[in-house]
């Protein structure tokens, strides 16, 4: 009986399955990011964000010198409109909020000038702390609860093969990982199936990032590292679409921001799985 010789795929035909899978995933995402930006939950909560200021450097020194615990932190009607009160007797955090003026002189010719120009009050903020009433809508951004030891060990082997050092320590302050320019820190806290998924994320900004971390916005970054990070995880076997696509959406990334960097996002995951493959096919021999 003549046995049929077993066809090997060549590597053009690897490359050309890979670049599909990688090409269907992201689609999947793309459009799992636009689903979480068009649920009411996503859009309580951005409405709820919208009335918070973003404070100058100098306040936020002021507010954290005063209340190092602060979350969130508003004025006393604010927080009325928000649905919550300022407790009696809470003592409340000082900073300095900016007073634009116009007015109106007279020079020596009679002729009416306009002046512009800007002064700083003392104000009084609260921390939510501070306050009590309804619940703030709280967007979730679940952590990757399950074990991922052998994804973890491969990524970790990628990033000492292109010279990147990883640590692993309590960040604290509610972080995960960070990308330092030729270091990594990853959280160690949390199971491997997270701390794996943030070695890829920070991976990725060590290979996007490292050299034009000004060429683009913050969300524009975030939203590369996680979309990298998403299909890295899945190509071997750890789901993460959840965490993900929410976490994009709270970048303000969406399906056309992610299409428009696809190629960039699309080599990356392509460098970081050959990379990975490589180190299956070192041991295999070995």
């Amino acid at each position: 009986m003549t046995s049929i010789p077993s066809v090997r795929p060549s590597a053009t035909q690897k490359s050309a399955e890979l670049k599909q899978e990688i090409d269907r995933r992201l689609d999947i995402l793309a459009k799992a990011v636009d689903q979480v930006r068009a649920s009411e939950l996503f859009k309580q909560y951005l409405a709820v964000q919208s009335r918070f200021h973003h404070y100058s450097w100098h306040n936020s020194w002021l507010i954290a010198m005063q209340c190092p615990d602060a979350t969130r932190v508003a004025g006393y009607r604010a927080w009325q409109a928000l649905g919550r009160q300022v407790r009696k007797g809470e003592k409340g955090i000082r900073i300095f909020a900016p007073c634009p003026f116009k007015r109106e002189t007279t020079s020596q010719a009679g002729e009416t000038e306009s002046i512009e120009g800007m002064f700083f009050k003392a104000v009084s903020v609260f921390d939510i702390s501070q306050t009590d009433g309804e619940e703030l809508p709280e967007f979730p951004l679940p952590d990757v609860e399950c074990a991922a030891d052998n994804l973890l060990s491969k990524l970790i082997q990628v990033a000492h093969h292109r010279g990147i050092a990883v640590q692993f320590k309590n960040l604290g302050d509610g972080l995960f990982g960070v990308s330092k320019g030729g270091s990594i820190d990853v959280d160690c806290t949390h199971p491997t199936g997270q701390q794996a998924k943030t070695l890829a994320h920070e991976l990725a900004h060590e290979i996007l990032h490292k050299t034009n971390r000004g060429a683009l916005t913050r969300n524009m970054a975030e939203l590369e590292a996680e979309s990298v990070a998403y299909v890295v995880c899945l190509h071997f076997g750890l789901d993460v679409e959840v965490r993900a696509s929410h976490y994009i959406a709270l970048w303000n990334g969406n399906s056309k921001a992610l299409r428009e960097s696809l190629d960039r996002i699309s080599k990356t995951i392509r460098s970081i799985i050959d990379d990975c493959s490589a180190i299956e096919s070192r041991k295999a021999v070995a």
